[in-house]
């Protein structure tokens, strides 16, 4: 574990910048990863690496959007960061390939749900034997997807004891549940196009009128400074499901990043 739990360590935007680069690093220099097809299938091997993939290169596109100081935009991207760990983490833990299933057949009903949705004249979006096997998945799975709220809780309570002094439940950086109540929630209201959403972009003026303008974040960035620690769990549990990253990398990261 790092020199410091997680939630004691603050950084500025500067530091998290650098820390979610090398937290990337760390699986950019794995890729590309070639995996054989086993029998029976593993299909974690795949999904796992994947999810952190994509991890990574949200983490890295929040990098870039720094600069323009938009953390609203940045923040929907740390929204979706977070589904992705929380759901690696829940995933990760599958030993007989259950969960899996149920995440397969959420995703079948949807790519369906888009095909029929389509207008007429358009070509369809799955060809017919793509589409008769996402239907046959969706019959032959019982059961549906938690959703992401009990996703983060099962995650804590596969991987907390795991993970002892890194994971955390209750404790609102260090568990998926708290990152789940504090962040995800709370960001859903930038991803939509509600009030709250366009807060980013209205300001008060000195006579009490009110300026639409294009945002500009004056203050730390806060989905710059929280993105590391939500990427930095998902490497954690990785390190224990399938043996990368590499754990003192990952400790060696957040060490630094105290100091800094």
């Amino acid at each position: 574990m790092p020199d410091q739990s997680l939630d004691k360590i603050h950084m500025s935007t500067d530091t998290a910048l650098a820390a979610g680069a090398a937290l990337a690093a760390l699986v950019e220099e794995r890729l590309p990863l070639t995996v054989k097809t086993s029998q029976p299938p593993q299909p974690m091997r795949v999904i796992g690496p994947a999810m952190l993939a994509r991890g990574a290169g949200t983490v890295q596109a929040i990098g870039k959007l720094a600069p323009l100081n938009r953390d609203a935009d940045a923040g929907v991207l740390l929204r979706v960061l977070l589904e992705h760990m929380i759901t690696f983490a829940w995933l990760a833990a599958d030993e007989d390939d259950k969960r899996f299933a149920l995440w397969l057949k959420s995703d079948s009903k949807r790519r369906l749900t888009m095909h029929n949705d389509l207008p007429s004249e358009l070509d369809d979006l799955l060809p017919p034997p793509l589409k008769a096997l996402f239907e046959r998945i969706v019959d032959r799975v019982g059961g549906q997807l938690p959703n992401l709220r009990l996703r983060a809780q099962c995650a804590d309570a596969d991987w907390a004891p795991r993970l002892p002094g890194v994971l955390q439940p209750g404790i609102e950086w260090a568990s998926y549940l708290g990152l789940y109540r504090t962040v995800y929630r709370y960001l859903s209201g930038f991803t939509h196009a509600g009030d709250l959403s366009l807060n980013a972009v209205i300001k008060r003026g000195e006579e009490g009128e009110d300026i639409v303008a294009m945002e500009t974040w004056e203050s730390e960035s806060s989905a710059v400074v929280i993105a590391p620690f939500v990427l930095g769990l998902g490497l954690y549990v990785a390190s224990e499901a399938q043996d990368w990253p590499d754990r003192q990398a990952i400790d060696a990261t957040f060490n630094e990043a105290a100091t800094a």
